[in-house]
């Protein structure tokens, strides 16, 4: 399978793709369009995943700020799921960050399951818990952080 993907940046011509498959992605956060069209070409921490085609599979986006790297959000076609697409992306974003972040964090609603125990896999662990932190539904989140002294 993987031999079929490409990962690239995040690029206007992707927005419509990318915003279907949020939509379609329970479990992602969900955002106005505008703000893909913002992000879109513009941020070095925005990737997409095709499939031979250029049809979207997957998304990852996240952003620097000082020492510190937040995932904003990730987001796999659910058939393809579970066959390495979110841990290609995430060694993805690893390899494109030019000196390794004091940490990378992200919040996941609790009640996630899959993703934290992936993102757990992945050398995360939970550092806090922040109550009601989503909407529709209400849900407390837990944060998840990598500091560089672990896996990066």
């Amino acid at each position: 399978m993987a031999r079929r993907l490409t990962t690239r940046g995040f690029e206007r011509r992707d927005v419509s793709a990318v915003f279907d498959l949020e939509r379609a992605t329970v479990e992602a956060a969900h955002w106005p369009r505008s703000e893909y069209e913002r992000l879109a070409g513009s941020s070095p921490l925005a990737l997409v995943t095709e499939k031979a085609g250029g049809a979207i599979v997957a998304f990852l986006i996240a952003r620097r700020a000082a020492d510190e790297v937040e995932i904003l959000n990730l987001a796999v076609c659910g058939r393809l799921r579970r066959k390495g697409i979110a841990s290609a992306l995430l060694s993805r974003l690893f390899e494109k960050l030019e000196a390794a972040p004091a940490r990378i964090y992200l919040e996941v609603r609790w009640s996630n399951k899959p993703a934290i125990a992936f993102y757990e896999r992945h050398g995360f662990g939970c550092v806090e818990e922040r109550r009601n932190y989503y909407r529709h539904p209400t849900e407390d989140a837990l944060v998840l952080s990598l500091s560089k002294t672990e896996k990066i």
